[in-house]
């Protein structure tokens, strides 16, 4: 260790903090655009797909019905995973796991989905406002 410390302080321009590249580096990769507008994002598109499901749906009847509908913006199954644990973990959805078996395990098969309280009332928001164009498509 003090071996390293020695040669850094002899080469005091290689000797730059890593938190600063770090910084740069995510900064560099990342940028905040947004091409749709609120109602029109993939996000809401999932939670219309799960609301209008006749039953609960699962992961895969979620990304048929994303993938059938084409405008949802989903690019991925693993993408649209991604989503929908953002969505959970914002309170937007609830996610309950397979059931388990008689020995304790769990039991081939995938979460199921269902709407909150909360995400019911925000996609009906953003709903009402499309219809009264107060959310429109952003202007590239």
């Amino acid at each position: 260790m003090s071996a390293i410390l020695a040669l850094l302080k002899r080469c005091p321009s290689r000797a730059t903090p890593l938190t600063a590249h770090v910084a740069q580096w995510s900064r560099a990769g990342s940028h905040n655009t947004n091409h749709y507008g609120v109602g029109e994002g993939p996000a809401a598109h999932l939670l219309r797909i799960i609301r209008d499901a006749p039953e609960t749906p699962n992961v895969t009847q979620v990304y048929e019905a994303a993938v059938a509908k084409g405008e949802v913006g989903v690019h991925s199954r693993t993408h649209m995973k991604k989503l929908l644990n953002w969505m959970r973990k914002i309170n937007r959805i609830t996610s309950v796991p397979p059931k388990r078996g008689p020995s304790g395990l769990m039991v081939r098969g995938s979460f199921v989905f269902a709407l909150t309280k909360q995400g019911a009332e925000h996609i009906a928001k953003i709903d009402a406002a499309m219809e009264n164009n107060e959310l429109g498509r952003v202007k590239r």
